[in-house]
């Protein structure tokens, strides 16, 4: 349960056959001919008249429960919702703020008491549609986070996240397979563990997901809060809530795909599901993943 993400990758010898370029291109969503991945600015793929997603908003004042609504309502298209304050982006709450104040406070008061000002993560990153694609893909990864804002206008923002990553990778002009990308140490529990080791676990920053002992079902923090804002209607009845065991929640198979499958097909499989992991025969793919390919093809 304490082993860290660890990557184990032949990505420098794919580099050293094929050379950045051909690795990682793209084709522009204007004019459809190739792009050079250093080149490529973040509106060359995602313009804004035809790919842009709004940040989902809420005041400092607002409370936890508006915040986990909020975040379950939106988890197919991204993975933090973005606090305002004059008309600007001031920080951002995602799966781990709200696990880590549930765990300081595991009753249904924290919902109601908690601003999400007290909570709101600092550390986002923020640029206009001119960026280039390295640079926020950068950012993304060094914030340990699948979302950024991109400002259009003064007072006009869009996101960056879970479901721009896949758009990105779709379009990659790229020979890496299934098979190739990514390798990790997988963090495991049991059914038997109880839900405060499980979100002592996901709270940490490195920790994306766990998965099943002896099986290959995956266990996420959006899983939990789906089942805490739901079924436990925000833990209003739940005095014992970290002493339940895991087997509450529901574990989720990750979709087998082919070992010769490339980079650009996984992403766009990944887009069409609501819980974007898929598997080969040892490796399991999730959005954060194909952020970290892309990243190190960057870092060449």
């Amino acid at each position: 349960m304490k082993e860290k993400r660890i990557w184990k990758s032949n990505f420098g010898s794919i580099l050293s056959k094929q050379g950045t370029s051909s690795l990682l291109a793209f084709n522009s969503s204007y004019t459809g001919k190739p792009i050079e991945f250093n080149d490529c600015l973040y509106n060359d793929l995602l313009p804004y008249e035809l790919n842009s997603s709004p940040v989902s908003i809420l005041m400092g004042d607002d409370n936890l429960w508006i915040a986990a609504s909020m975040l379950s309502r939106i988890s197919d298209t991204a993975n933090n919702i973005v606090v305002m304050e004059k008309e600007f982006p001031v920080g951002i709450i995602g799966y781990k703020e709200i696990i880590r104040s549930i765990l300081k406070n595991p009753t249904n008061d924290v919902f109601n008491h908690t601003t999400a000002k007290k909570i709101m993560n600092r550390e986002f990153y923020l640029d206009n549609r001119k960026v280039k694609l390295k640079t926020i893909l950068q950012q993304m990864n060094k914030t340990t986070k699948t979302f950024s804002i991109i400002q259009n206008s003064q007072y006009d923002f869009s996101a960056a996240s879970i479901r721009e990553i896949l758009e990105i990778g779709s379009m990659c002009n790229s020979e890496i397979i299934a098979s190739e990308e990514p390798s990790r140490r997988l963090v495991k529990i049991s059914r038997d563990n109880s839900v405060k080791e499980v979100l002592d676990l996901l709270s940490k920053n490195e920790v994306e997901f766990v998965i099943l002992d002896n099986d290959s079902l995956i266990l996420d923090a959006r899983t939990i809060l789906e089942k805490i804002t739901t079924d436990l209607n925000f833990l209003e009845d739940e005095d014992n809530f970290l002493n339940l065991n895991a087997s509450i929640f529901q574990f989720h198979t990750p979709k087998l795909i082919p070992e010769k499958l490339s980079f650009a097909e996984l992403c766009k499989v990944m887009l069409d599901m609501r819980y974007p992991y898929l598997a080969t025969k040892n490796r399991i793919w999730t959005p954060t993943d194909v952020l970290d390919v892309l990243t190190k093809g960057i870092e060449k």
